[in-house]
């Protein structure tokens, strides 16, 4: 289909959003799928990365400047080490976060108010962020509103080095999240999904025995699509999940799978390319 990763549907179903590496940045772009030129959410020097849309086809995206060494940060003191999440729409973009954490994969609410994402800032956030190692804290899920009226906050409780979470995605309807979760450092990443209401209580989607991570809803909230590997696998799959039947499906050879707001459609990547594939 074209050249890119990490990619997904616009809400209305008739573009593409994806990131693409172009030597050492990564630019973010916006394909019509009815033809016309690309639109450049970010095309310069940097990486941008982890793209998602936001209803109302706005973009809400990581960017890291340019790379420097750890001394020339350090005599800077400029807090521009790290990834922080931006929001792009119309042409205009706003810096929504900042600091020497990583603030990545974010995921915005269906009502287009709240931005979850995982960072690796502390829970404390009155606490110095990173004195000694940007991973220093672990990575946690935290949300904030779209519009940057209040500052981050922890999703749950649950902290590193016991636990690590990961890509967290909201569900459809705004009361369950989807997160990729490992237990400890000798343990595999697995789905698990949580109520809003509730969030330390989650619910494993995925096997013991299956790596998985990356996930995403179906439109109407009863299925997830998601990246993993089992043994005997041909490599990394795209995988699907029905949260009636429990029934776990391999679509395709490839990573980052998401929905077409129709849930018919499948979008993926594998190997630089992105490809779309019909659903049933």
């Amino acid at each position: 289909m074209t050249a890119g990763a990490d990619a997904s549907f616009s809400p209305d179903g008739r573009k593409v959003l994806f990131q693409r590496s172009v030597g050492h940045d990564i630019h973010i772009g916006i394909t019509d799928l009815c033809g016309g030129d690309t639109i450049w959410v970010w095309k310069g020097e940097g990486r941008a990365f982890f793209p998602a849309w936001a209803p109302d086809g706005s973009v809400v995206y990581s960017y890291m400047g340019k790379q420097r060494t750890a001394y020339a940060g350090w005599k800077a003191n400029d807090g521009e080490d790290g990834a922080n999440l931006y929001h792009w729409c119309r042409g205009e973009r706003r810096r929504l976060t900042k600091g020497r954490h990583f603030d990545v994969q974010p995921a915005i609410s269906a009502d287009g108010r709240i931005v979850y994402f995982t960072s690796t800032s502390p829970y404390d956030m009155s606490k110095p962020i990173y004195r000694d190692h940007p991973y220093k804290e672990g990575a946690v899920v935290m949300s904030m509103p779209l519009d940057g009226t209040a500052r981050p906050v922890p999703v749950t409780s649950l902290t590193p080095p016991m636990f690590g979470l990961a890509d967290p995605q909201p569900s459809p309807n705004g009361e369950r999240l989807a997160i990729a979760r490992l237990d400890g450092y000798f343990s595999a990443w697995r789905i698990v999904t949580s109520s809003l209401s509730a969030p330390d209580v989650m619910t494993y989607e995925t096997p013991q025995e299956m790596v998985a991570y990356s996930p995403s809803w179906r439109p109407d909230g009863q299925a997830i699509v998601f990246t993993g590997y089992r043994v005997g696998d041909p490599g990394w799959g795209a995988y699907m999940k029905d949260l009636k039947t429990g029934t776990l499906t391999r679509i395709a050879t490839g990573e980052n799978p998401s929905w077409s707001p129709d849930g018919q459609t499948v979008i993926y990547e594998r190997g630089g390319t992105v490809y779309v594939k019909g659903v049933r």
